[in-house]
């Protein structure tokens, strides 16, 4: 297979950094820290759903999350009779960032636990279908209800990049030291189902891709995959929506990513690669046997970008 068409980079970015979460706290402990880290975080056991369906509505949801973290904040931290009132918020409690892998398992999570506070996290909702993701900061202290609204629009930003389903918004998941999401929202997945087309002596077999950070490269993701035997090729994905691809035999491609949506904290996605002689690639990363069922040969197509 050959081809000559030009490679087009994706406007898809994907937050990214490489850090190490160590362990803090659990309830009782340490107090979450106000300038980021990976301090203890306040969960709420019950929150609201805080969805932006459009972003007309990204001020409303940060103002209301602001809101929320205030109460839970001083539900943890705050002096007698600063308690909330709200039965959902009196129930907050102390959690350390393991209890929500998603946060120290995802270049994501460990970009807004990295981040300087007022920081906020937002995720394309639903995200089985909206592959859309952001930390938002704010300069003025304490201006949580900014940092929320920055992380909502650059998340709305993505959507409108990569053309997602028109139902897609943005929900907001943590602000500040609080998460605003139930706990299930950041399960992370450290290895996912793979396959690659087009390869030589691979045939598109079940292959397993697990994910990790490249020191001193904050805008890149190594994904490697593997078989029984070890790994078969390993793959660097970059911010800007680039990817590259090394077989263990030495050919190397290039290429753009196609993101789908979030599955267990983990982006599924294509990738369309072209090798230096023109042979074509694509590499299927968190798609489930549900989904290859559901979508057949059409995953093997190769798509204009």
């Amino acid at each position: 297979m050959s081809s000559s068409r030009p490679l087009v980079r994706s406007l898809f970015s994907v937050a990214a950094a490489i850090s190490v979460v160590a362990s803090s706290s659990c309830a009782g402990g340490d107090a979450p820290s106000r300038t980021g880290g990976t301090g203890a975080l306040v969960a709420l056991r019950d929150p609201p759903e805080l969805i932006a369906a459009t972003p007309a509505q990204t001020a409303a949801v940060a103002t209301q999350a602001a809101a929320l973290r205030a109460a839970a904040f001083g539900e943890a931290h705050g002096p007698a009779g600063g308690a909330p009132a709200d039965a959902a918020l009196r129930a907050s409690r102390r959690i350390e960032p393991q209890a929500a892998p998603f946060l120290y398992g995802a270049a994501l999570g460990r970009r807004y636990l990295e981040a300087a506070a007022p920081r906020a996290l937002a995720r394309g909702a639903p995200d089985a279908r909206c592959p859309a993701g952001a930390v938002g900061v704010a300069q003025a202290p304490e201006d949580h209800a900014l940092a929320a609204r920055a992380a909502l629009e650059a998340c709305h930003d993505q959507l409108r990049a990569v053309g997602a389903p028109p139902e897609c918004g943005c929900a907001l998941l943590a602000i500040g030291d609080a998460l605003t999401a139930r706990l299930d929202a950041f399960a992370f997945a450290p290895g996912v189902g793979a396959r690659l087309i087009g390869a030589a002596g691979l045939g598109g077999r079940p292959l397993v891709a697990a994910e990790r950070g490249v020191e001193g490269e904050p805008d890149l993701r190594e994904v490697v995959f593997r078989d029984a035997g070890g790994a078969v090729a390993t793959a660097r994905l970059a911010e800007d929506g680039t990817a590259q691809l090394a077989l263990a035999t030495g050919e190397t491609f290039a290429g753009r990513r196609e993101p789908r949506g979030w599955r267990r904290g983990r982006l599924v996605e294509r990738l369309l690669l072209t090798g230096e002689d023109g042979d074509r690639l694509i590499a299927l990363i968190g798609f489930e046997p549900a989904d290859i069922a559901a979508e057949g040969a059409a995953l093997g197509l190769w798509s204009a970008p």
